[in-house]
Order: structure tokens, then sequence, then C-alpha cells
């Protein structure tokens, strides 16, 4: 039987004082009667409306009651149930990869969670109706077959696994299997928090690099003044720097030392501009050294030595062989003010699939004139230029070594004519 609710009263309210106010105004015109209506049925209303705004403020825990009409209230109401409960995983996520501060996942995550508490005990007053028949019929059904037989109890362990499946820890409040939050108190539930984890772990193993693949090789970095070099050293995740070590730059028989900072790294400003050098440090008994790259003219180059990461796989030995420059090689000249500036894109191109030396070096001479000749950032460590040569030491891995080299020839009018001779075979010229 359906409850009386408050906004009966304020109808049954309004229909009596209506009435009344046409027993009084009789005599009146119809219009007087009619204003006295309209009158009073706002009075009625106004009240309602006050009586839903104040009660919330005098009863706290009062639960909105919702009438179900064929299902289909019921039915919206679990779909923005679980539209609600969507919203609260994807907001963790989000928080959980560092894409929200904490302050505004603090604040939408505590509004979605009452929220969600508010639907899901909507859900539970709308359907307690069916739920008691249904229970009821499950009981008498069970008493029926179990009559007349000697059953024997459940197994205690199992009895307790069935009682606190889906219970809260907090609150101790049942809530279904699939439920993240409880019904009750708004707390996380295991399961929920199981499977966030979850969900996390294959994005977690993702995000983390393959160290073995950074360390030692020099890259350029445009962020860093010119000529300077930092060498980061890590011990087995980038986590976990390692601060106040000692590190050497070798540029043939000079070598230069720093220590690391609380970020792990140590800086560097090589005295010879295209000097060939290495960064070397010891961490636990354990030489770190990287590969060798001319010291920066522009921008800067960053270095990360990784210790703890254990014997590397043994490489496959260079073997004779031969290579070419690449069908992508190209040349580009811009003319600017009284110079040209000249750019090799070349690519160096291992079709065997193994590494190989090839029988003689890899040298360009740069055409005569060249000047300020300098690798660009996306070359190979194994380009190394000195003055108007460069050089490509091998060996060469299977597929496309790139080489980039920039320079400027002086040039105010007529024809320039530029002869390049080529150490290994070009298969096409853009």
């Amino acid at each position: 039987m359906t409850s009386f609710q408050p906004w009966q009263f304020f109808v049954l309210a309004g229909l009596a004082a209506a009435t009344a106010g046409v027993f009084v105004s009789r005599g009146t015109s119809p219009a007087n009667v009619v204003f006295i209506s309209i009158i009073i049925g706002a009075a009625a209303l106004a009240g309602t409306a006050v009586y839903r705004m104040l009660l919330p403020l005098v009863v706290p825990e009062a639960v909105e009651s919702v009438e179900m009409i064929g299902g289909r209230t019921r039915a919206a109401l679990e779909r923005e149930k679980l539209l609600v409960l969507r919203a609260i995983k994807e907001l963790e996520f989000d928080r959980a990869m560092n894409k929200i501060s904490a302050q505004d996942y603090d604040e939408m995550v505590a509004r979605l969670r009452s929220r969600a508490v508010r639907l899901m005990r909507q859900l539970d007053a709308g359907g307690s109706g069916y739920r008691e028949l249904i229970e009821r019929e499950l009981a008498g059904r069970l008493g029926r077959a179990a009559a007349g037989k000697n059953v024997e109890p459940a197994d205690e362990s199992e009895t307790a696994t069935t009682v606190t499946a889906g219970a809260c820890a907090s609150c101790g409040t049942l809530n279904e299997t699939d439920a993240r939050f409880c019904k009750h108190c708004g707390s996380r539930l295991v399961a929920g928090l199981v499977l966030i984890l979850a969900l996390l772990v294959p994005f977690i193993a993702l995000a983390q690099p393959e160290l073995r693949m950074m360390a030692g090789i020099p890259r350029p970095d445009g962020n860093l003044p010119d000529g300077v070099v930092t060498v980061r050293v890590v011990r087995q995740s980038l986590a976990n720097n390692v601060t106040d070590q000692a590190v050497e730059l070798l540029a043939g028989d000079q070598t230069l030392t720093a220590r690391t900072d609380a970020n792990g790294r140590a800086t560097f400003r090589p005295p010879t501009v295209g000097a060939v050098i290495r960064a070397a440090t010891v961490v636990d008994g354990e030489r770190l050294e990287s590969q060798e790259f001319p010291a920066p003219a522009r921008g800067g180059v960053a270095v990360m030595l990784v210790a703890g990461l254990g014997a590397a796989p043994p490489k496959e030995l260079a073997r004779p062989g031969t290579v070419t420059m690449g069908g992508d090689s190209r040349f580009v000249i811009d003319l600017v003010d009284d110079s040209m500036q000249v750019y090799y894109i070349l690519e160096v191109f291992n079709a065997a699939a193994y590494p190989v030396n090839p029988p003689r070096p890899v040298i360009l001479d740069l055409p005569s004139g060249a000047a300020g000749a300098a690798a660009l950032g996306n070359s190979s460590s194994q380009v190394v230029v000195r003055g108007d040569r460069v050089t490509v030491t091998g060996p060469f891995e299977p597929g496309v070594t790139p080489v980039q080299v920039g320079f400027t020839l002086p040039h105010s009018r007529g024809n320039l004519r530029i002869n390049q001779t080529l150490p290994v075979e070009l298969a096409a010229v853009n």
C-alpha cells in the first residue's frame, strides 16, 4: 500500500481552500471566484515548493522517493547510475595518469559519489516491495522443497563467504556483486579498487620506457645552451636518480669531471667544438660509458647512463659487406644573402640482415670553401664532422643510418658549381 505523500496534502488543502473560497464569495462576479481559486492554487504550489526546499535542511537523512511506473523510471535510474559510476572510473584513471589536479579530483569525485549514493538509495527504495515479494516467494518454495528432508547445514566457510561477499568494510551494508561503492555510506568497495588496479597495470607497463635502448646514446637537446653536454645517471629506473655521482667526460687525452645534482645530471661544456667525446662513470663497481659523439657547436647534447640493467644481450658480430646511399637521400640548397646554406640529408643503407663493415671508411670531403660544417640534430651518433671532412664510422646496423650535415658556401652572384664525391653508390638524387 502506498504511503501518504506530502504533495498530496498540499493538493487536498488547496482544493479544500478553493471550495471554501467559492462558498464565501457567493454573490460576487465569476471573475472574482476564478481569481480567488487561482490565488489558492498558487499558494498550494508555493507551499509544496517551500516544503521540498526546507526538508533537506531539517531532515538531512531524508531520501528522495521515486514513483516507479511500469519499470521505466527504474530503467532510467539504472542507466544514470551506470553513467555516474563510469564517470567516477574515468576520473580516477585521469587522476592516476596526472591529467587533473588533486583539488579538482576531490571536488568532482565527491559530487559524483554523492549522486551515485542517492541513485542507489532511490533504486532500493523503489524496488523494496518487489524484493520482499521475491524473497517471500523464494523462502516459501525452499521451505516446501525441504519439508520432510534432513537438510545438512552449509559449511561455515561457505556461509561466511556468502554473507561477506559485496559487504562494505566501513558500515557492513550488503551491496550487489558488481557494485563499486557502498549504497549506504558511499565508501569504495574492495572489488572496485581491484578493478581499477587491473585496468591500470597495462598502462603502467606501457608507460615504462626501455632504458636499455636509451642508455649511453647521445641525443641532441634544443633546450640546452649551445655547446653544453648533460649526463644523467639513474639506477634501474627513471625515478631512481643517482645524486652526487662523479662523472667524467673524456675528450682524447683531456678529462673533465663533474658531479650529478639532485636530478642526477652532471653538466659539461667541452672546450673544443667538434672534438670526439664520450661520458663515463662507475656506479657500485659497474663502469658505464656512452657512445662517442662530437662536441656540439649549436644546441646541446643529453646522455643517460643507466646502472643495474645487468649484462646486455650479446650483439651480432659485424661481417664484411657493402652499404649504399638510400633512395631518400637528397641535397637541399638555400640562398641566404651573400651565401648558400647547403644541407646533406643522406641515408647510408645496409640491405643485409646483420651488421656490416664496409671495406673502406665512409668519408665525405665537403666542397672547397665549406664553412661551419656540423651534424644536424637527427643525424646518427656515428657521424663525426671535423672541419670539412665528414666521417661515418661502422659497423652499420641493418637498415638506414641517417647522415645529416649542414654547411655554408660563400656566394654573391653568378653561377655556383658544387662538386661532391660520394664514397658509396647513390641510388637516386632528390
